[in-house]
């Protein structure tokens, strides 16, 4: 399995995704989205990728690694606008925070990807995918730890 595919994928996910962060409440005719939580440069820390047969069974865990992680990293704007660098590769695009758990990013008019919040802090942000392109049944979970 080639390590770099899954935080790749999510780069370019992060340029084929939108990430707009709505908290809902019974009383959403307030503000928009607050943007803030989100907003600067996440450095890319680590990547797991976990792949499970389709009886949910662990089959293995990886670490994903990139060519140069001072450069890999997904800068999010106040206004909804990402940029995200890999082995000085851009993608930009827009962002929506769905809600406090799924952020929704989409790059030059593709379809809005989405992946899930793990966790959301001034200094870290850990999202999750599940790829399930597989084809027998198995699917693979990866994790990606960003430190801003």
């Amino acid at each position: 399995m080639c390590m770099r595919k899954p935080f790749t994928w999510l780069l370019a996910m992060a340029g084929t995704i939108t990430i707009a962060f709505a908290a809902c409440s019974k009383d959403d005719d307030k503000e928009g989205p607050d943007n803030s939580v989100i907003a600067g440069t996440w450095r890319f820390e680590v990547g797991i990728d976990s792949l499970f047969n389709k009886q949910n069974q662990l089959i293995s865990v990886d670490t994903l690694d990139v060519e140069d992680p001072a450069n890999t990293h997904i800068t999010f704007q106040q206004n909804g606008k990402f940029s995200s660098n890999l082995n000085d590769t851009t993608v930009t695009g827009t962002y929506t925070l769905v809600n406090a758990q799924t952020l929704e990013l989409s790059s030059n008019g593709s379809v809005p990807q989405q992946v899930n919040i793990v966790t959301l802090n001034s200094t870290q942000l850990v999202l999750s995918s599940t790829d399930t392109d597989f084809g027998n049944g198995n699917y693979s979970k990866e994790y990606f730890y960003l430190k801003k």
